[in-house]
């Protein structure tokens, strides 16, 4: 099953973004995603800026559901695994299967095949889960600020930075301010892992 475009491109921006001190919204406006369509670019785009948004809690949801602690898991196992969990917590137009699917073939992508099986049943489980109402646990505390986990980089456009509601997301069902409504200072925190914590 060959991976899309924007899965694809996502993986590879998240990669270097975690390996070689990248900024995700340069990469963001490389040559590579003016290749895309705009359907492909805008995914790509919300699935970047989403898994660096709320990685600390998506790193979170897969620890609760992994046999591996998260530090022993290869870079490009932990990226795949961050991508679709993402999708199936906060993306309720994207089908389940395909989010699975995907993120599996990017860790065989990634010559990480012996990793496949892993992969798919840490993600099946939470999928199971997100179905059982799984994203109103991964929201925001009361006070908190989700932007502390955001490596978004400098000059990031303001379509990024005061991000509305996107047609793909969940809007999660809980008392305290939710990912689709919140403003995230993103100007201010670089995609260097030195500089944002969590």
């Amino acid at each position: 099953m060959p991976v899309s475009p924007a899965r694809a491109a996502a993986f590879d921006i998240l990669l270097r973004v975690e390996t070689q001190d990248a900024y995700a919204s340069e990469l963001l406006h490389s040559e590579r995603l003016d290749q895309l369509s705009p359907a492909d670019r805008g995914l790509a785009t919300e699935l970047v800026m989403g898994t660096l948004r709320w990685q600390s809690r998506l790193d979170s949801s897969i620890a609760a559901n992994s046999s591996r602690a998260i530090a022993k898991l290869d870079t490009q196992v932990l990226i795949a695994l961050r991508i679709a969990v993402y999708q199936l917590v906060f993306l309720d137009r994207i089908p389940s299967r395909a989010a699975i699917n995907e993120s599996v073939e990017l860790v065989k992508r990634a010559r990480k095949t012996s990793a496949a099986a892993f992969a798919n049943a840490v993600l099946r489980k939470i999928g199971a889960r997100s179905d059982e109402g799984l994203a109103p646990r991964l929201a925001p505390k009361e006070g908190a600020n989700p932007s502390t986990s955001l490596r978004a980089g400098p000059g990031a456009p303001a379509s990024v930075r005061n991000s509305g509601p996107s047609s793909h997301r969940k809007s999660a069902p809980t008392a305290t301010t939710t990912p689709t409504k919140i403003r995230y200072p993103v100007r201010h925190c670089r995609a260097r892992r030195s500089s944002c914590p969590g």
